[in-house]
């Protein structure tokens, strides 16, 4: 009788010890951490790993935009122009190897560059594929990733089902689904290959929107970038990637992986204050607070 006791009173200690362990980690995983901008494990997590613009996410998007705010984002200016043009067409054959026909690429070349652009585009080449002229490529490849285009019956179409997100008022809507699927399917490392692969940039992207919406609205250096929108682990993983790569560093890294994509689509201003580097500094744009809110919630907080 006296053991068993005992061994009550050792069961109860350790059932005491299990839950004040529980309550510590459920309290530090609710406390802000100075080394994720103040944000709590829970709220990272959140943003790291929960569905965009699905309940439970902190990330949303406004599907409520005008097609005049979405004409700020050089992205879905372009690609909704090449949508159009592929349902105006009824679709176009591609090449043997797959690609849009020269034909269908200079028709769209008025659309994606500007006289500067053509002028550069044209010096280097008088004949233009596809891949000439990459932000249709990209675009193309985001259509494809999207479900919105696929080749049917020889052609390359506009799938039927998505026509509607054409019309002026479902802008907000095209805008959505082709965010997502940007930045959530699409693999950011084919927008800008370079050698160092770092996932983690891709993976926890939402922290570095969320946390643009906190310092973004003065520029920022692309080493300040680095430093206050990617979270301390990511950084670590690029540094290990770089590894003997003499050129590249985080900054660089950052910017080719992530600051570039986000000024495509309008969501970052960039200056260039040495027009040797590649990068400069950058802020969030009025569409970027536009089209971008953040929703967290109050069980995550201590």
């Amino acid at each position: 009788m006296i053991q068993s006791n005992g061994n009550h009173s050792g069961e109860d200690t350790l059932a005491s010890l299990n839950r004040l362990l529980g309550e510590i980690q459920l309290s530090h995983n609710a406390s802000p951490d100075p080394e994720m901008g103040g944000l709590s494990p829970n709220e990272v997590d959140r943003l790291v790993r929960f569905p965009w613009d699905e309940p439970g996410s902190i990330v949303h998007v406004n599907r409520a935009i005008s097609l005049n705010q979405a004409n700020a984002s050089p992205f879905l200016r372009n690609t909704r122009a090449f949508l159009l043009k592929l349902k105006e067409t009824g679709g176009v054959k591609p090449t043997a190897a797959g690609n849009l026909p020269r034909a269908f690429v200079a028709e769209m070349i008025d659309s994606f560059l500007d006289a500067h652009g053509k002028e550069k585009l044209f010096g280097l080449s008088k004949v233009v594929n596809e891949h000439d002229l990459c932000d249709l490529h990209i675009a193309r490849v985001v259509c494809e990733v999207a479900g919105m285009t696929g080749r049917f019956k020889g052609k390359y179409r506009l799938k039927k089902r998505y026509e509607a997100l054409l019309a002026p008022e479902s802008a907000g809507e095209l805008a959505a689904h082709l965010f997502l699927c940007y930045f959530r399917k699409f693999n950011l490392s084919y927008r800008v290959p370079i050698r160092v692969e770092a996932p983690g940039l891709q993976q926890c992207l939402g922290y570095t929107l969320y946390r643009l919406s906190r310092v973004g609205k003065d520029w920022l250096s692309s080493e300040e970038f680095a430093e206050k929108t990617i979270l301390p682990g990511v950084r670590d993983q690029i540094v290990r990637e770089i590894d003997d790569l003499s050129y590249w560093t985080v900054p660089r890294v950052v910017h080719s992986r992530i600051v570039v994509p986000l000024v495509d689509w309008g969501l970052l201003d960039e200056r260039k204050e040495d027009p040797l580097r590649a990068d400069g500094s950058v802020r969030i744009t009025p569409f970027f607070q536009s089209f971008l809110r953040f929703e967290f919630d109050p069980r995550d907080q201590p």
